[in-house]
Protein backbone atom coordinates (compact mmCIF):
# COMPACT_ATOMS: atom_id res chain seq x y z
CA UNK A 1 0.00 0.00 0.00
CA UNK A 2 1.02 3.54 -0.66
CA UNK A 3 1.99 5.67 2.29
CA UNK A 4 3.04 9.27 2.65
CA UNK A 5 6.52 8.15 3.64
CA UNK A 6 6.95 5.80 0.68
CA UNK A 7 5.88 8.42 -1.84
CA UNK A 8 7.69 11.48 -0.56
CA UNK A 9 10.92 10.35 1.00
CA UNK A 10 11.46 6.62 1.37
CA UNK A 11 14.99 6.97 2.69
CA UNK A 12 14.70 10.05 4.85
CA UNK A 13 11.43 9.93 6.76
CA UNK A 14 8.08 11.58 6.27
CA UNK A 15 9.18 14.62 4.30
CA UNK A 16 12.47 15.99 3.09
CA UNK A 17 13.51 18.89 5.27
CA UNK A 18 12.74 22.28 3.84
CA UNK A 19 15.95 23.67 2.48
CA UNK A 20 17.13 20.30 1.16
CA UNK A 21 17.48 19.54 -2.51
CA UNK A 22 14.77 16.91 -2.15
CA UNK A 23 12.07 19.40 -1.18
CA UNK A 24 10.14 20.30 -4.33
CA UNK A 25 8.78 23.47 -2.72
CA UNK A 26 12.27 24.80 -2.00
CA UNK A 27 13.45 23.80 -5.46
CA UNK A 28 10.62 25.75 -7.08
CA UNK A 29 11.00 28.77 -4.86
CA UNK A 30 14.76 28.91 -5.34
CA UNK A 31 14.32 28.55 -9.10
CA UNK A 32 12.00 31.57 -8.99
CA UNK A 33 14.35 33.57 -6.82
CA UNK A 34 17.50 32.73 -8.79
CA UNK A 35 16.16 32.91 -12.32
CA UNK A 36 17.03 35.88 -14.51
CA UNK A 37 13.37 36.88 -14.74
CA UNK A 38 12.63 36.38 -11.03
CA UNK A 39 11.76 40.06 -10.76
CA UNK A 40 8.69 39.37 -12.88
CA UNK A 41 6.99 37.54 -10.01
CA UNK A 42 5.63 40.20 -7.75
CA UNK A 43 5.26 40.18 -4.00
CA UNK A 44 1.51 40.03 -4.61
CA UNK A 45 1.94 36.75 -6.50
CA UNK A 46 4.07 35.30 -3.71
CA UNK A 47 1.44 36.31 -1.16
CA UNK A 48 -1.23 34.60 -3.31
CA UNK A 49 0.90 31.45 -3.38
CA UNK A 50 1.31 31.73 0.39
CA UNK A 51 -2.49 31.88 0.76
CA UNK A 52 -2.81 28.72 -1.34
CA UNK A 53 -0.45 26.89 1.04
CA UNK A 54 -2.34 28.15 4.12
CA UNK A 55 -5.67 27.13 2.61
CA UNK A 56 -4.39 23.67 1.64
CA UNK A 57 -3.06 23.09 5.17
CA UNK A 58 -6.42 24.19 6.61
CA UNK A 59 -8.41 21.91 4.29
CA UNK A 60 -6.15 18.88 4.79
CA UNK A 61 -6.59 19.33 8.55
CA UNK A 62 -10.38 19.59 8.13
CA UNK A 63 -10.45 16.39 6.08
CA UNK A 64 -8.27 14.65 8.69
CA UNK A 65 -10.62 15.75 11.48
CA UNK A 66 -13.61 14.28 9.64
CA UNK A 67 -11.90 11.04 8.57
CA UNK A 68 -13.03 7.97 10.50
CA UNK A 69 -10.11 5.73 9.46
CA UNK A 70 -7.21 6.60 11.79
CA UNK A 71 -4.55 5.66 9.22
CA UNK A 72 -6.03 7.83 6.49
CA UNK A 73 -6.61 10.66 8.97
CA UNK A 74 -2.92 10.47 9.91
CA UNK A 75 -1.92 10.85 6.25
CA UNK A 76 -4.17 13.89 5.83
CA UNK A 77 -2.70 15.37 9.02
CA UNK A 78 0.79 14.83 7.65
CA UNK A 79 -0.26 16.54 4.42
CA UNK A 80 -1.58 19.46 6.49
CA UNK A 81 1.73 19.66 8.36
CA UNK A 82 3.68 19.63 5.09
CA UNK A 83 1.55 22.42 3.64
CA UNK A 84 1.99 24.41 6.84
CA UNK A 85 5.77 23.96 6.54
CA UNK A 86 5.56 25.17 2.95
CA UNK A 87 3.58 28.21 4.05
CA UNK A 88 6.05 29.02 6.83
CA UNK A 89 9.00 28.70 4.47
CA UNK A 90 7.28 30.81 1.83
CA UNK A 91 6.51 33.44 4.47
CA UNK A 92 10.22 33.64 5.25
CA UNK A 93 10.99 34.18 1.57
CA UNK A 94 8.25 36.80 1.23
CA UNK A 95 9.60 38.65 4.26
CA UNK A 96 13.10 38.58 2.77
CA UNK A 97 11.61 40.38 -0.23
CA UNK A 98 10.49 43.20 2.06
CA UNK A 99 6.87 42.19 2.60
CA UNK A 100 6.42 41.97 6.36
CA UNK A 101 3.36 40.02 7.36
CA UNK A 102 2.21 37.07 9.43
CA UNK A 103 0.79 33.88 8.01
CA UNK A 104 -2.66 34.77 6.72
CA UNK A 105 -5.76 33.12 8.10
CA UNK A 106 -7.55 30.62 5.87
CA UNK A 107 -9.43 32.42 3.11
CA UNK A 108 -13.18 32.79 2.86
CA UNK A 109 -13.08 30.19 0.06
CA UNK A 110 -11.26 27.64 2.25
CA UNK A 111 -13.61 28.22 5.17
CA UNK A 112 -16.59 27.82 2.82
CA UNK A 113 -15.15 24.58 1.44
CA UNK A 114 -14.75 23.27 4.99
CA UNK A 115 -18.40 24.10 5.69
CA UNK A 116 -19.45 22.32 2.48
CA UNK A 117 -17.43 19.31 3.62
CA UNK A 118 -19.05 19.29 7.04
CA UNK A 119 -22.53 19.42 5.51
CA UNK A 120 -22.20 17.21 2.42
CA UNK A 121 -19.06 15.20 3.12
CA UNK A 122 -15.46 15.90 2.19
CA UNK A 123 -15.33 14.14 -1.20
CA UNK A 124 -15.84 17.44 -3.01
CA UNK A 125 -13.15 19.14 -0.90
CA UNK A 126 -10.70 16.34 -1.66
CA UNK A 127 -11.48 16.83 -5.36
CA UNK A 128 -10.66 20.52 -5.02
CA UNK A 129 -7.38 19.63 -3.29
CA UNK A 130 -6.52 17.19 -6.10
CA UNK A 131 -7.15 19.92 -8.69
CA UNK A 132 -5.04 22.40 -6.71
CA UNK A 133 -2.17 19.93 -6.37
CA UNK A 134 -2.34 19.11 -10.10
CA UNK A 135 -2.16 22.80 -10.93
CA UNK A 136 0.84 23.28 -8.65
CA UNK A 137 2.55 20.24 -10.17
CA UNK A 138 2.02 21.58 -13.70
CA UNK A 139 3.46 24.95 -12.68
CA UNK A 140 6.52 23.32 -11.11
CA UNK A 141 7.18 21.13 -14.15
CA UNK A 142 6.65 24.02 -16.57
CA UNK A 143 8.97 26.24 -14.53
CA UNK A 144 11.66 23.56 -14.43
CA UNK A 145 11.36 22.93 -18.17
CA UNK A 146 11.59 26.65 -18.91
CA UNK A 147 14.73 26.98 -16.81
CA UNK A 148 16.31 23.75 -18.01
CA UNK A 149 16.04 22.15 -14.57
CA UNK A 150 15.60 18.37 -14.33
CA UNK A 151 12.10 17.06 -13.70
CA UNK A 152 12.57 14.37 -11.05
CA UNK A 153 9.10 12.90 -10.82
CA UNK A 154 8.68 13.99 -7.21
CA UNK A 155 6.88 17.14 -8.31
CA UNK A 156 3.52 15.33 -8.27
CA UNK A 157 3.87 13.49 -4.95
CA UNK A 158 0.83 15.14 -3.39
CA UNK A 159 -1.32 14.22 -6.40
CA UNK A 160 -0.13 10.60 -6.19
CA UNK A 161 -0.92 10.45 -2.48
CA UNK A 162 -4.41 11.89 -2.94
CA UNK A 163 -5.21 9.65 -5.88
CA UNK A 164 -4.07 6.59 -3.91
CA UNK A 165 -6.36 7.56 -1.04
CA UNK A 166 -9.31 7.91 -3.42
CA UNK A 167 -8.92 4.37 -4.79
Amino acid sequence: PLSLTSVIAPASGIHPPLGSQNCVFDQLFLIHMNSPDSGVKTAKQYVANLQTEVDAAFLYAAVADAEEDAGIARIFRQMADIEHEHASKMLEHVQKQGVFMNLPLPSWRARTLRRIGKIFGFDYVIGVLVDTEKSITQAIVQQKNTLGQPVTGSEGNHVVILQSLLQ
